[in-house]
């Protein structure tokens, strides 16, 4: 480190120990000796040289407003916990997810699931009427059975359309990648899941209780799975 040459008494710092004693200045782009007393400030550059893991900075964080509230007759156990930023990240990451799902007109999907509606056969109405009601009284899945050509797509679709006019969340799935553009905002169940490719007895999804996806799985009205192992899962 440059500031070796300078302060020969810096060779014996470690790392951690080092910003304890010396400070960086932006202005000047050197380290420089830390003046006697604490003040906390925003912490702009580490420069490549010094290499620290997040549990040392923070350790270093808590060490200078320990001894702040100290010299107030105060302790750190008398202030509730901050909350870390991999919280608020993930907070603010949950936030955007949901947005991502809600972000639609609902005037025009109102507009296009009842026209889709006006078009839809008996079987498909049917099918219609009987799920949303489903949905909305929280009433198990449905396995929807149909050879190609019979448009499952279209029922799909106007579900996600209706369900989605209504303010609620829609995840549309497919068990595989081309299935998947065939859906409104369609994603791989892979994907959506996390399912591991290689499946074994022990294999789980990975999504972490109180997560992003975790949490949208929750908030989520209604789920498409086309061409799942049992055809057209819905629940």
């Amino acid at each position: 480190m440059a500031a070796n040459m300078s302060y020969p008494y810096a060779r014996s710092l470690t790392y951690a120990e080092f910003p304890t004693k010396f400070v960086w200045k932006d202005d000047a782009s050197k380290w420089f000796p830390r003046k006697q007393g604490f003040t906390i400030g925003r912490l702009t550059h580490v420069p490549a040289e010094l290499t620290m893991s997040d549990d040392e900075i923070k350790q270093l964080c808590l060490m200078d407003i320990d001894k702040i509230l100290h010299s107030y007759g105060k302790i750190l156990k008398d202030y509730p916990p901050m909350p870390l930023a991999t919280e608020v990240d993930s907070s603010l990451l949950t936030k955007r997810v949901i947005r991502e799902e809600l972000n639609f007109n609902r005037d025009d999907l109102k507009k296009n699931a009842s026209d889709m509606l006006s078009i839809a056969t008996l079987e498909q109405k049917y099918a219609f009427n009987k799920i949303v009601t489903a949905v909305y009284c929280d009433e198990g899945f449905f396995s929807v059975y149909g050879h190609g050509g019979t448009e499952k797509i279209f029922l799909w679709n106007l579900m996600f359309t209706e369900i989605r006019s209504r303010g609620d969340i829609v995840l549309n799935v497919a068990s595989c990648g081309i299935a998947s553009l065939l859906l409104s905002n369609g994603r791989t169940a892979h994907s959506r899941f996390k399912i591991p490719l290689n499946i074994t007895e022990y294999s789980i999804c990975n999504i972490k209780p109180g997560s992003p996806p975790a949490i949208l799985l929750l908030k989520a009205k209604l789920i498409i799975w086309d061409e799942a192992p049992v055809d057209g899962l819905i629940g």
